[in-house]
């Protein structure tokens, strides 16, 4: 999944390379981002990580489509919750992932992704993942388990063939020992109010992209979510969103 640190690291590169100035708001996001990643469990030195990725296009009815099929291992010094449950138990404290971060470890994971145009203006996806779940989270979101679908629709029938409307319905999910870390009270890397009474995390999106000028669009946005961080205790939680997207 890419996040803001990356589209900002890549804009940053950019701006050197063509020796334009940076903005103070991505100068922000490139010292966030430092602090941030410097929180994270060091990486092994040798082989950190494997990826394996494959991409296939194809039509399907006249229309065009794309699978892609994902595999990672991820090699670091992270901790293992189910060992800070046992620490916790055998120490008769709340479980900590600091308390057992020793030694090497293994992340592994699948993902899948399904795009298909149905005709020229909707287009839909389906996408999905797993992930062992058993060591701390490495980075980006608190999930195992994973699966969304959505549609978007250009706006040619109503005259503004550059806007764009969607809709998308996600659902996610954790692994037995996360779950167990955090109703025992743990916190994890972005989650963990003491308690945890659990249920899959849904989210609802939409959005409209308007294309305001040329080279320049206005996206609204706004997310339904039902059961945030996996607590039936939380939410459910509306956001609201606004975005400005320009090209020179």
């Amino acid at each position: 999944r890419l996040n803001s640190s990356h589209l900002v690291i890549s804009y940053a590169v950019f701006c050197l390379k063509k020796n334009r100035p940076i903005s103070i708001i991505a100068f922000s996001f490139l010292v966030y981002t430092f602090f941030l990643m410097i929180r994270r469990p060091p990486r092994s030195t040798l082989f950190p990580y494997t990826t394996l990725f494959r991409s296939h296009s194809h039509e399907l009815g006249g229309q065009p489509g794309k699978v892609r099929l994902l595999g990672y291992r991820d090699n670091a010094v992270m901790a293992s919750y189910r060992d800070a449950i046992n620490y916790g138990i055998a120490t008769n404290t709340t479980p900590s992932i600091f308390n057992v971060r020793y030694g090497e470890k293994s992340k592994y994971g699948f993902g899948t992704d399904f795009e298909q145009a149905i005709n020229a203006n909707l287009g839909s996806f389906l996408r999905a993942m797993w992930s062992d779940g058993r060591t701390e989270t490495d980075a980006f979101t608190e999930v195992d388990r994973s699966i969304a679908g959505g549609i978007s629709l250009k706006g040619t029938d109503w005259g503004r063939a550059q806007d764009t409307v969607g809709f998308s319905l996600i659902g996610n999910g954790l692994s037995r020992d996360r779950r167990d870390y955090l109703q025992a009270g743990g916190i994890s890397f972005f989650i963990g109010d003491g308690a945890l009474r659990y249920r899959p995390e849904t989210i609802f999106e939409s959005y409209y992209n308007w294309n305001v000028a040329k080279h320049t669009w206005l996206t609204a946005d706004y997310q339904h979510i039902a059961n945030p961080a996996y607590n039936a205790d939380r939410g459910p939680v509306e956001v609201f969103g606004m975005r400005l997207h320009f090209e020179y």
